[in-house]
């Protein structure tokens, strides 16, 4: 399991790179968007993934 969070984490800072490029030139201008979020989203998610899964567990009730 702690591989695959690893490879996620890995993945996700990789691809942000490509994610600004795309952006800026799909924009034609330098902005800081959402694409800018990716490694850290990815990071939050995994760090509190069990918390999520309980609230949407609990909110389901």
């Amino acid at each position: 399991m702690k591989k695959v969070l690893i490879i996620l984490i890995i993945l996700s800072i990789l691809a942000t790179p490509h994610l600004v490029i795309e952006a800026y030139q799909v924009r034609g201008y330098f902005a800081v968007g959402g694409e800018w979020l990716v490694g850290p989203l990815v990071i939050l998610l995994i760090l509190l993934g069990g918390q999520v899964k309980l609230l949407w567990k609990e909110c389901g009730k």
